[in-house]
């Protein structure tokens, strides 16, 4: 043992001194130029240390600067010496193992993917059986799902009115151009919905099948991207049509255009395939001459047809922002398609919306009956006040005081995905990103095959979860059947977010706030108040007794019927009391709640949140920019429609008897068919007297 120990200190006395001296500097590093690195550091006596690290020396051989090392401290004991001795030297072990960074893509960058799809509508066989076949729709799905992809450009598309936007890319704001004369052709832009984007008519040109579509970023420079689609049998006049558009842009904009150009006559092999000559025919002569003219640069290296033939394009104005360009075969990303796919990414900080966190109540984890029992024991009469404001803000903070014992609450994020996306789905897809960030430090074999395995895995998850997802819907349909509809109105009526600015009257708003003033202007303008009764003839004397109500009191069974009755899916008003609660309890705070309702009755005042609300603008029809386009929708505190219900009921009871019993709209109980049945026996009976006179 002795000689093992006299061994190791020699070694450990060489490699200290070994060991260059390197100044001391503060940690500097990014996650892309971390490098693992190690330093000795004092540690107890009787301790042994270790200096080594298969990858420092390879820094060190290359001479690397100290803006690429980092500290560590490794402290061992004596009986431990030998075991991580053997972990250290066992290869390409890290001081620190473990991903020291995220491995999701940073909003510093946006992953992008372009295809030719040969037709989305078209049906191919599924795992190479020929019997089976499947979309590939859900192909494109799977695809963008499993690179998790903010930007999605595809070339004929094949699209239709019969295929609706939003069955392609949930998550997704598709921008679309379909060709409407013939079958083939159309392309589309799918910018994830967590992005600012906005779709430039302007740019877009009737003559050619172009869509335009401008993203904003946090700096000055807007990022306008192109996908272009050029039939083989077209002439020269496609690219005066896109050079006049691209000319139309402005000067500090970068422009991306990716799209299939068809023309293999083009020469690439010339300074790294950047730059094309041609053999002076009048096509590629005009290709050439929109290349100059707008100080363009081609990315994709290689052919990108099975045929061999360079026929898809990358293109830009600013060549530091493209960055990362790779192209697979069709096989290798399970798409099935003539084309090769291509990925490339655009580094620049764009706008993302933050996802919406939210506080809700965890009804999973409620003690209703402890809830119960405490509000049965809770003074509500200390409430009271003859101000009916002051009277509500007392009685809510006893409730909520007794809620949040026993109901407690989570923080939600929405999250723009689609239900069958998972978190397994998406740690399986920072797993990718994480091995494609090794793959492109070094790109063996052995790596290439690991993201590839991880890519089907993905394929493979999101296949399975969507199946799982669709026989819940298609199950739910007798159990649950507002998840089975809830799930047909998100596909037929999908309701995108709203665009990123909005305008009105010659006002453009991009922030959410400029946004909320214009809605709030438009809103109030058009806003038409009650006409004032000040003028109608008050007397009452000359009406019956028997039809005049001139004062309500509500009953504690009238209300704790209202409460229990309540629809638990209604979303909460601005004092944040969800339905489901106030059906819980009914019973136990009906009466408090009574007490309350009889007092504004009495007053003829209300609290003022209950006439609060929260309004949401929904898009109605035509463009998205102006706010003429939207509809607001108002969300009322849920105990103020509990006192308008019963109040409501009060009246119905009161006036049911003074109203026809031909009437048969808008009254409980009785039914169109009702209408329908007295109508035709009255028919019949017409009739049959009519043919009994002749």
């Amino acid at each position: 043992m002795a000689k093992w120990f006299f061994i190791l200190a020699v070694s450990f006395w060489l490699l200290k001194r070994s060991k260059t001296a390197l100044p001391h500097h503060n940690n500097t590093s990014t996650p892309g130029n971390i490098v693992i690195s190690s330093k000795l550091t004092s540690i107890p006596d009787r301790s042994s240390y270790i200096w080594t690290s298969t990858r420092d020396v390879v820094l060190r051989k290359c001479a690397m600067s100290s803006k690429y090392r980092y500290g560590l401290e490794f402290k061992i004991k004596k009986n431990n010496l030998h075991l991580f001795l053997l972990i250290l030297l066992s290869g390409d072990v890290a001081t620190n193992p473990g991903p020291g960074t995220s491995t999701e893509h940073t909003s510093n960058e946006l992953n992008a993917i372009y295809l030719n799809a040969r037709s989305l509508k078209a049906f191919v066989p599924f795992n190479d059986d020929s019997s089976a076949k499947v979309c590939k729709i859900t192909l494109l799905q799977e695809l963008v799902h499993s690179g998790s992809y903010d930007i999605i450009c595809i070339c004929e598309t094949w699209l239709n009115d019969s295929i609706i936007s939003s069955e392609l890319l949930p998550g997704y704001s598709v921008f679309r151009r379909d060709r409407v004369e013939k079958v083939g052709g159309g392309v589309l832009v799918a910018v994830k919905a967590n992005l600012h984007a906005t779709r430039r008519p302007d740019l877009e040109r009737n003559e050619i099948e172009l869509v335009v579509v401008e993203l904003n970023n946090t700096n000055s420079k807007p990022v306008i991207l192109y996908t272009f689609y050029r039939p083989p049998v077209s002439g020269p006049e496609v690219f005066h049509h896109l050079s006049s558009s691209l000319q139309n842009t402005s000067e500090s904009s970068c422009i991306v255009l990716a799209g299939d150009f068809n023309l293999p006559a083009l020469d690439w092999t010339t300074f790294d395939e950047q730059i094309p000559t041609t053999a002076g025919g009048q096509l590629e002569n005009s290709f050439c001459d929109l290349f100059d003219d707008n100080f363009l640069q081609q990315f994709i290296l290689g052919p990108t047809h099975n045929c061999g033939n360079k026929l898809d394009l990358l293109l830009s104005n600013c060549p530091e922002i493209i960055t990362n360009v790779e192209t697979s075969t069709p096989e290798q990303c399970k798409f099935p398609t003539d084309h090769y796919i291509v990925e490339f990414q655009i580094k620049l900080k764009f706008k993302r919306a933050r996802n919406v966190k939210r506080r809700i109540y965890n009804y999973k984890m409620a003690n209703f009956e402890g809830l119960r029992s405490c509000l049965s024991n809770v003074p509500f009469e200390n409430a009271f006040s003859d101000d009916i404001v002051q009277y509500w803000s007392n009685w809510k903070d006893l409730f909520l005081t007794a809620v949040n014992k026993f109901v407690p609450v989570k923080t939600i994020k929405d999250i723009n995905s689609p239900q069958w996306i998972d978190g397994e789905v998406r740690q399986l897809v920072r797993k990718k990103y994480a091995a494609l960030k090794k793959f492109r430090q070094n790109r063996s074999i052995i790596r290439k095959q690991k993201l590839r395995c991880i890519s089907q895995n993905i394929k493979s998850l999101i296949r399975k979860k969507h199946r799982e997802y669709l026989e819940r819907v298609e199950s739910s349909f007798n159990k649950n059947p507002k998840f089975f509809w809830s799930y047909h109105k998100a596909i037929l009526h999908h309701k995108e977010q709203h665009n990123a600015v909005v305008t009105y009257k010659d006002i453009t708003a991009k922030t959410p706030a400029e946004k909320a003033e214009l809605f709030n202007s438009y809103f109030s303008s058009v806003f038409v108040p009650s006409k004032s009764t000040t003028d109608t003839d008050n007397n009452l004397d000359s009406f019956d007794p028997d039809t005049q109500i001139s004062d309500i009191t509500l009953t504690t069974e009238e209300v704790a019927a209202c409460l229990y009755n309540l629809d638990i899916s209604k979303a909460s008003g601005p004092d944040g009391i969800p339905a489901r609660i106030l059906k819980e309890c009914s019973h136990q705070i009906a009466p408090s709640i009574c007490d309350l309702f009889n007092h504004s009755l009495r007053t003829g005042r209300l609290p003022s949140e209950w006439k609060s609300a929260d309004v949401t603008p929904i898009h109605k029809k035509d463009l998205k920019e102006p706010v003429e386009n939207y509809r607001p929708i108002s969300l009322l505190p849920i105990i103020s429609k509990v006192l308008e219900r019963c109040v409501s009921r009060r009246f119905y009871d009161h006036v049911i008897h003074l109203i026809t019993p031909s009437q048969h709209g808008f009254l409980r109980n009785v039914r169109v068919s009702l209408s329908l049945s007295k109508f035709f026996t009255l028919l019949v009976s017409v009739l049959t007297k009519t043919f009994s006179l002749i």
